[in-house]
């Protein structure tokens, strides 16, 4: 494990969160825990006031990382081939240009290869675009309080590596983190320790006390009040209380369905973005001070279907040796220090997963001065070997300038062709997406339109339909139906037909319900362009259940071998 003292710096827009420690084997021991919330009436540029809160906490540190969030911070999703560090920077490189010639305004950027084996052979790079006025502003109030910081990385990038070393991982569990701050929302995908998707929301708990105030008539302080000491989100479904507490939780329904129609987006976005289209998130992590709402998590759990935990990381990390005051700080506010813990232990290991982003005027100062003593050196060097053998080298030095001309322009040449070849691909890829979708959604419908066509005319008055469902159905080159069994003959598949199943259920009347049923699915098999797969039957006393698999375009079914005649016996 790395050493060294990391330091994480969570600047919102109603608290500042701060948390320093160290790693001592597998743990991580914390040094410093500083939460101070903003007087909601300072209406100072956050920079003075981040100066003047930080010259109060006594705090040094260098190489810190700052954590980037809201509105100032966009997150893309961009597919790029296999290739080398080199060209993958030359391709990001072109991608910012592209960004800023159309209008993106001064931003510095930096950019990471998500982790994960998705489909294809393509990687799937995230870039991370932050406002210069933003960090420059947050940067200078840091440096000035004597703090060094190292990068600036997105909030959401630490709320996954924050889960990977304090939380509960589960192998092969599909976790969605949701991180609700005042203004934003950070909300992170992971599976087997992979990011398979990060992102950030202007959605957060001043909603809900927007909401409330608007509601109930009131002033924005007395709602957040009545937010955190009586609010409760009602699950869909549950009975609330009458009076005020019942006309409190209407108000805040709207802006938690708001939340929900966030995190059901986002995981659609997942899905198309990984091209895992069977994604299913299988556990919600919340944290963040708007997750400290009364029936939050409950209601999240009822409208996603999914189970929803409170996440406190503070109980995988050593606070023995915290001060007794940030002691409390830790046990009292874990909820609102992911981010601050996850940039802090990233800040002295370099295992986790970071997109870094800095100003580019700061950025190159720092390789200057990295660069300037061992340049110094070869300076030196090279003129005393040139005041030795100067024409020899100066033979030399214009045969390598020409080869550096030819070089120079060879990979001007190759970059170019990079870049053409980068547009084409993705809009070829655009286009095949629009198409598969197209082809998609129009086999569907039809078959959806005959199905209920043939139930019109065929379904016995003893039957009833339940459920109904369109598919794809695919079979081998036999005929046979793919995954009916576990043996399947081998050789290509035929192309997936445009099917759909259907559940039903029947009462005895004045027949058994065998006969009509035999003589529905026969009539269905006389059907033109329709195949009747599969049709198990069960009989149950007075009601019967029965499932049907139509594929429709498919071929007849293989007609049955005759059996062998028996010889006729010879005549003596």
């Amino acid at each position: 494990m790395a050493g060294g003292l990391g330091t994480g710096i969570d600047v919102g827009t109603s608290s500042l969160k701060i948390v320093q420690g160290r790693f001592r084997g597998e743990s991580f021991q914390l040094t410093r825990v500083i939460k101070v919330d903003f007087d909601p009436a300072d209406t100072r540029p956050v920079g003075e006031r981040l100066a003047e809160t930080l010259g109060h906490a006594s705090l040094k540190a260098k190489n810190a990382l700052l954590g980037i969030t809201g509105k100032d911070l966009v997150l893309r999703y961009t597919q790029v081939p296999p290739v080398s560090p080199y060209r993958l920077k030359t391709l990001m490189d072109f991608e910012v240009k592209e960004i800023l010639s159309g209008g993106g305004g001064d931003v510095a950027a930096g950019y990471g290869v998500l982790p994960f084996s998705g489909p294809g052979d393509e990687n799937l790079v995230l870039l991370a675009l932050a406002k210069n006025a933003w960090l420059d502003e947050r940067l200078g109030a840091l440096e000035q309080a004597g703090i060094g910081v190292a990068a600036a990385c997105p909030s959401t990038i630490a709320l996954f590596n924050c889960f990977l070393k304090n939380g509960e991982f589960k192998a092969e569990e599909t976790t969605l983190l949701v991180s609700i701050g005042a203004e934003n929302t950070d909300l992170a995908i992971q599976k087997n320790a992979d990011l398979l998707f990060a992102r950030n929301v202007s959605f957060g708990g001043a909603q809900f006390t927007r909401a409330l105030a608007d509601a109930m008539k009131s002033p924005v302080d007395r709602a957040e009040r009545l937010k955190v000491t009586r609010a409760t989100v009602s699950s869909p479904g549950v009975a609330v209380r009458g009076g005020e507490e019942d006309r409190i939780s209407r108000a805040l329904a709207p802006a938690a369905g708001q939340l929900v129609s966030t995190i059901q987006s986002s995981i659609l976005f997942c899905r198309n973005q990984t091209k895992l289209f069977d994604l299913h998130v299988d556990r919600v992590l919340v944290s963040g001070g708007g997750a400290r709402l009364q029936g939050l998590p409950e209601y999240l759990s009822s409208s996603l279907n999914v189970a929803v935990e409170p996440f406190d990381p503070m109980g995988g990390a050593d606070g023995g040796k915290l001060p007794a005051e940030e002691a409390e700080t830790a046990r009292a506010s874990g909820l609102e220090l992911t981010a601050a813990l996850g940039l802090a232990q990233m800040a002295v290991d370099p295992r986790f997963f970071r997109i870094e982003v800095l100003p580019e005027t700061i950025r190159r100062r720092r390789e200057l001065k990295t660069r300037t003593v061992p340049m110094l050196a070869a300076g030196v060097l090279v003129l005393g070997y040139l005041g030795v053998s100067f024409a020899v080298e100066k033979r030399n030095l214009q045969a390598a300038q020409e080869r550096y001309d030819r070089v120079s322009r060879i990979e001007k040449e190759v970059d170019r062709r990079a870049r053409s070849h980068a547009t084409l691909s993705t809009e070829n890829r655009a286009r095949l997406d629009k198409l598969n979708f197209l082809a998609q959604r129009a086999g569907a419908g039809p078959a959806a339109l005959q199905t209920l066509q043939l139930l019109d005319h065929w379904l016995p008055p003893e039957f009833w339909l339940t459920h109904l469902q369109t598919r794809d159905v695919e079979l081998d080159a036999s005929g046979a139906l793919v995954g009916k069994s576990e043996e399947q003959p081998e050789g290509p598949k035929e192309p997936p037909y445009p099917g759909v199943s259907i559940k039903g259920m029947g009462r005895v009347r004045d027949r058994p319900l065998s006969e009509p049923f035999n003589d529905f699915v026969k009539n269905l098999k006389n059907e033109a362009g329709v195949r009747v797969l599969a049709h198990p039957f069960t009989q149950k006393r007075e009601t019967a259940e029965f499932e049907l698999l139509f594929a429709f375009g498919a071929p007849p079914a293989p007609a049955a071998p005759e059996p062998e005649k028996p010889a006729k016996p010879e005549r003596k």
